[in-house]
């Protein structure tokens, strides 16, 4: 896997309860669940779901 230095990752430490990844990669939004079998993930196309996640995990992440 390639290192990207933009890549920032935090942990909640608030909950142990996420049990699925979220991420968001320009114009696409993933969700991914590998902790009980069938794994999936579901990757969404959408720009304006996109950036409001974006806009969301900013307001997030200095709490964090």
């Amino acid at each position: 896997m390639k290192s990207d230095d933009r890549r920032q990752i935090k942990y909640w430490a608030k909950t142990n309860d996420f049990t699925a990844t979220h991420a968001v990669l320009g114009n696409y939004v993933l969700f991914i669940v590998t902790k009980q079998h069938p794994y999936y993930m579901v990757e969404t196309h959408d720009a304006v779901m996109a950036q409001n996640l974006r806009e969301l995990f900013k307001g997030f992440w200095d709490k964090i």
